[in-house]
């Protein structure tokens, strides 16, 4: 399948806090996939060289710098009121996922064959290099969330995936931390939207390599996945 003939724009949002060490690589491997598209950049207030490295980017990425740390949601959420393509794609500055794996995912949304489309862990393998603590962490918010909302998710904290543009933007999300992708997913699900996942490679980094997600963000995720069953889809 050539995305290049299926999809006239990508919008791939990347929101970064404190990366300066991968953000140049992720926006050039980004810069070289193979569709037409926008690199959005989210800076969530990085404090490292992080701003310095996206100047260096210049003219081929929207820089967006938020003016306080708030988040990696509000980041998306900058991201998603100025992306225009057909479909929005969202990468992590860190490198846990390689660029590249969101062209499967891309293809997906754009040949018709889904809504959303998120980049499971669990059906590669991939999620036996997480700790134990993440892996099962995440196995409960998605157990209880397809419980909730009858649906088959396998990994509803993956952070890789692909959407239509104007289904998203219709979404009234409020997540400001790393739940947003789980708020999506919950939102979606209650919509009866079509939703697919596909097996991607997982490299994780430790906590010393910088590694942010804690185990606060678990309760909150908990927290939120019940709050969004009741709240208006």
């Amino acid at each position: 399948m050539d995305p290049t003939r299926l999809v006239p724009r990508v919008s791939f949002i990347v929101p970064v806090f404190n990366e300066e060490r991968t953000i140049e690589m992720v926006i050039a491997r980004t810069a070289a996939l193979p569709v037409t598209k926008e690199i959005i950049v989210v800076d969530d207030c990085s404090d490292d060289g992080t701003q310095e490295a996206l100047r260096r980017a210049g003219d081929s990425i929207v820089n967006v710098r938020l003016p306080v740390n708030s988040g990696r949601g509000s980041a998306i959420r900058a991201g998603i009121g100025l992306a225009r393509g057909e479909v929005v794609a969202l990468i992590d500055a860190d490198l846990e996922v390689a660029p590249e794996l969101s062209l499967s995912l891309v293809e997906t949304v754009a040949a018709g064959q889904a809504d959303f489309v998120v980049g499971s862990r669990f059906l590669s393998g991939a999620a036996h290099d997480m700790t134990f603590a993440q892996r099962q962490g995440n196995r409960v918010l998605t157990g209880l969330a397809n419980l909730l909302l009858g649906s088959q998710l396998t990994d509803i904290e993956s952070g890789t995936v692909a959407i239509r543009r104007d289904l998203l933007q219709e979404l009234p999300l409020r997540s400001r931390r790393w739940d947003l992708s789980i708020e999506m997913a919950v939102r979606l699900a209650r919509r009866r939207a079509r939703i697919v996942e596909l097996p991607i490679a997982y490299a994780p980094r430790s906590r010393v390599a910088g590694k942010k997600l804690a185990w606060s963000d678990f309760f909150g995720a908990l927290y939120f996945i019940l709050k969004y069953r009741i709240l208006p889809a």
